[in-house]
């Protein structure tokens, strides 16, 4: 803003984030299955921090059901456990939409009033405001 720019910038696509994962799960020694890097990807919110926790996530449930390999099929199960849709969002994320969209008829609401809807702290849905894209 001092320079009279402004920037801004864009999520990443689910391919750019697919590589983004391939690359993490290589230098972690994982073994990716054609199609799990782009599954994980199109799951992480257009953020390389999401799909890369999503990937740390992916590989402890294939270690735990002995997997030897990371699976689209064994990051949908991953996902699932975890309470995670098709657009990327968890339980906790739902819950804010829906006291947002349905209790508050999606008009104006406080910090206060929205943290108390749902059962939580003011931080934490200052938190969760700035990760949803």
């Amino acid at each position: 803003g001092r320079f009279s720019y402004v920037a801004s910038l864009d999520y990443y696509t689910a391919a750019a984030l697919g590589t983004i994962i391939e690359r993490a799960a290589a230098k972690r020694g994982l073994v990716l299955a054609e199609g799990a890097a782009l599954t994980l990807g199109e799951r992480s919110r257009g953020t390389p921090r999401t799909a890369l926790h999503l990937l740390a996530q992916a590989a402890d449930y294939a270690v735990v059901t002995g997997e030897p390999e990371i699976t689209p099929d064994v990051v949908l199960d991953s996902l699932a456990l975890h309470g995670i849709d098709r657009l990327g969002l968890t339980r906790d994320d739902r819950r804010f939409l829906d006291a947002l969209c349905v209790d508050h008829m999606g008009g104006p609401v406080g910090l206060a009033n929205l943290a108390n809807s749902i059962g939580v702290d003011m931080p934490t849905v200052r938190a969760n405001l700035k990760q949803m894209p």
